[in-house]
């Protein structure tokens, strides 16, 4: 049991590091401000934000906001100014579903080798205290089997549909070069005789 809530203490953990919605404040200065919405009255918005590297709970009235939306922005999507939330640059689709399928990727590995370590935890504590354990050693070891078995169930398929998804996108930009592509085109060449640039054309061969 101490297996398994620990499991769940450090799931909950994760995916709210690797939450990545964000509430989205724009004020009529131009600023973008990715943040997280607090409250909304008839004057003000509390939200909380980063600033100096630190998310730190603040308000705005609403006269100096020209809008506010919830869950509206992803955050592998966008650009950050360094140490804030507020938005320097938007990527492209094509950008963004690259990120987001290496986070996923990431993700995946964290929560795999999250199981691993359970497994191996399990198995450590049956050698050193299984003699003396019984009934409670074998509790133990049903629940920490369970508990790095599902967690590396969970994590393995992350890993996989992560990599496929970032290899498909890559293809997508070609940026992959899983293929040869030959292409042709124009140039100016300059003739040695003739002493003079005259059009032509250039092959290009990429693998």
């Amino acid at each position: 049991m101490k297996n398994t809530s620990c499991l769940l203490v450090f799931l909950c953990i994760l995916f709210n590091a690797y939450s990545q919605d964000y509430d989205l404040v724009v004020t009529t200065k131009g600023d973008s401000i990715a943040c997280r919405i607090d409250s909304v009255t008839d004057a003000s918005i509390y939200f909380e934000m980063k600033h100096n590297n630190h998310w730190v709970h603040t308000n705005i009235s609403r006269d100096e906001v020209i809008e506010y939306k919830y869950d509206a922005i992803f955050k592998v999507m966008v650009a950050f100014k360094p140490g804030t939330s507020y938005i320097e640059s938007v990527y492209n689709e094509n950008d963004a579903n690259l990120m987001k399928a290496q986070t996923l990727q990431r993700s995946g590995k964290i929560v795999t080798i999250a199981g691993a370590s359970i497994l191996g935890a399990t198995f450590l504590t049956l050698i050193v205290f299984g003699e003396h354990w019984g009934f409670e050693g074998v509790a133990v070891a049903i629940f920490g089997g369970l508990a790095g078995l599902g967690t590396m169930a969970v994590g393995v398929p992350m890993i996989i549909i992560g990599k496929e998804r970032a290899k498909k996108t890559n293809s997508f930009k070609n940026t992959a070069f899983n293929s040869i592509t030959i292409g042709l085109k124009p140039c100016a060449q300059y003739n040695l005789i003739t002493q003079n640039y005259q059009p032509g054309l250039t092959l290009r061969i990429r693998f």
